[in-house]
């Protein structure tokens, strides 16, 4: 059996990065949940997307942060298919430059949404992470005193 020396890089890094695989929508990492922080890296100049999925089943605003490393460039983009074109994008250009999603919706039912971390120029850090952090409508409410 033929394995590439590329086969065992990739694995070194793998293990630090506890998404992978999730460089295509069919891999996204999810269902992620309303509110939640994930850290994690773009480790290698070939791991260029980080797909993640949310479901989204009542109308309202979709709020997606990324804060992005300071020697990195990377862009946000919110899908709500599997296949198609993006539906809303923050693509800053300059490294460092967090980046910011708001969208409103109104689905007619549960919708999984895909969010894309992309790394348009290849930058990519093992030692500096992103932070993502979605915030959408759930059907759920606080309850108040």
């Amino acid at each position: 059996v033929y394995m590439p020396l590329m086969t065992r890089d990739w694995a070194d890094w793998y293990d630090y990065d506890s998404y992978e695989p999730n460089n295509t929508r069919a891999q996204a990492y999810g269902p992620l949940r309303s509110g939640q922080t994930l850290t994690s890296y773009i480790y290698v100049p070939d791991d260029q997307r980080d797909y993640y999925s949310m479901t989204v089943s009542m109308a309202g605003r979709i709020t997606i942060d990324l804060i992005v490393p300071v020697c990195c460039d990377y862009d946000l983009y919110l899908y709500d298919s599997p296949t198609g074109n993006f539906v809303a994008a923050s693509n800053y250009m300059g490294r460092g430059l967090d980046e910011r999603i708001v969208y409103n919706v109104a689905p007619p039912g549960p919708t999984t949404y895909y969010v894309l971390v992309y790394s348009p120029y290849r930058d990519s850090s093992s030692q500096f992470p992103y932070r993502l952090t979605p915030q959408f409508p759930t059907g759920h409410r606080r309850w108040e005193r």
